[in-house]
Formats: C-alpha cells, sequence, structure tokens
C-alpha cells in the first residue's frame, strides 16, 4: 500500500473575517499504509491530525444566488486530495429552500470506495440534524444544529452537538456573532477547531472557493472524525 509521513513543525490558521489565530502543532507521523488494519475505510482519517476541506462553488451560484449541488475535496497537510464528498439533491429543494434543503452526500475515496453517506431531511425553518452512516449503511451518529444565542438562526447555527450513537461526544460552538471559527469542546475544553476561510480570487477559474481548517481532538477516533467531518 502507499505510505504517508509527514513533516514536523507549527502550522497557523487565520480566519479572514475575524482575525482570530489558531496555531497547531503538527508532529511527524508514523508511516501508515492506507488499507490496513481493520479495513474501516474511516481510518484514512486517523492519518493526520489536521486536514482541510475545499468547497468549490460554481459561478452560476455566485452570480445568480441559485444553489447548486456542494462539492467538496478533502486534503491532508501535504495537499494531497484524500477525500471527495457530493451533494445528491432535488433541484426545487435547491430553489425552494436554499441551505435548508435536504440531500444525502456521499464521501468516497480515490478509488471511489464509499467511506460514509451523510443524509439531512427537509427542514426549511428549523434547526439541522445530519445523520452519518458509515461505508456499510450502518448509522455511527449524527450532528445536531443548536441556537444558542440572540443573533443565531436556523441557517445560521452557532453550535453543533456531535453524537457518537447515542452520546454526545463533543460540541462544536462560536462565538455569538462570530460562525466563522467553531471550536471543538470536550468537557468544556477546546480540543480542535475548525476555521472557515473564504477565497479572494471569485473569478480563478470562474469559481470561487471556501475552506474549512479542521484540526481534529487528538484521541479521537476515526469515527469520531467522520462526524466532526460531517459537521
Amino acid at each position: 500500500g502507499m505510505q504517508l509521513q509527514y513533516p514536523q513543525g507549527l502550522s497557523q490558521i487565520q480566519c479572514s473575517q475575524c482575525n482570530s489565530i489558531t496555531q497547531i502543532a503538527m508532529p511527524m507521523a508514523q508511516p501508515v499504509t492506507i488499507g490496513s488494519g481493520s479495513g474501516n475505510p474511516l481510518e484514512v482519517l486517523s492519518l493526520c491530525q489536521q486536514i482541510v476541506v475545499y468547497q468549490e462553488v460554481e459561478l452560476l451560484e455566485v452570480l445568480t444566488g441559485f444553489e447548486t449541488k456542494n462539492k467538496y475535496s478533502v486534503r491532508d497537510p501535504a495537499g494531497q486530495t484524500i477525500l471527495f464528498a457530493a451533494e445528491e439533491s432535488d433541484c426545487c429543494d435547491r430553489i425552494c429552500c436554499g441551505p435548508g434543503r435536504a440531500f444525502q452526500m456521499r464521501v468516497v475515496m480515490n478509488n471511489n470506495n464509499l467511506v460514509m453517506r451523510l443524509q439531512r431531511p427537509l427542514k426549511c425553518c428549523t434547526v439541522q440534524t445530519i445523520e452519518v452512516f458509515d461505508g456499510s449503511d450502518a448509522p455511527i451518529g449524527r450532528v445536531d444544529q443548536q441556537c444558542t444565542c440572540c443573533c443565531c438562526s436556523p441557517l445560521f447555527p452557532n453550535e453543533f452537538h456531535l453524537i457518537e450513537g447515542n452520546t454526545v461526544f463533543a460540541t462544536l460552538s462560536a462565538p455569538c456573532c462570530q460562525v466563522c471559527k467553531f471550536d471543538i469542546l470536550q468537557n468544556g475544553k477546546p480540543t480542535g477547531a475548525v476555521v472557515k476561510r473564504y477565497c479572494e480570487d471569485v473569478c480563478r477559474e470562474l469559481h470561487s472557493f471556501t475552506t474549512f481548517d479542521i484540526t481534529f481532538p487528538q484521541d479521537s477516533t476515526p469515527v469520531q472524525r467522520g462526524i466532526i467531518l460531517a459537521g
């Protein structure tokens, strides 16, 4: 199999909206053979402590405001794409309900093997729940949106409960009115982060990009990392 190894050092993530800076230690990872071990495709998320999720936004959506099917690529610290995700949704739902629409999303590896599947029911005006299934389509957890501040709305929640089985193992939480950086909280203490950044070059190749820098908790399992990625 293919072996990956990452350099040691520090990485800084700066949010373009609130200018907060997160500094992350990047220790030397041991070489990992993809496809070895338990055979669980979610093990790919155990290869690195930090990933970057690129959301590609089509020019049609930028110019018209009409929601298009979301597409994502997940990359490791070396810039290698390890996962792809593509939304499956109805055109009428995207036009009428926008960000509140129902969808399914398949997350696959480079060889198109299914890693996990996300499913969100139609809820136009209430907080959302995303159900998470593994590659064999067995339920492994869910993500529940929460609104805990005065300026929060169902479309822009400031908190997410990350649930494995029936247990909340962590919370994604952002300060009131600042939803560009979410801390991953376990027992009330920050153990990771999700930082949303926007690409300034909207016209580059007729696309714009949004990225999500995710730093996983050090001791999180592959299943928990999959649920964090779903959030």
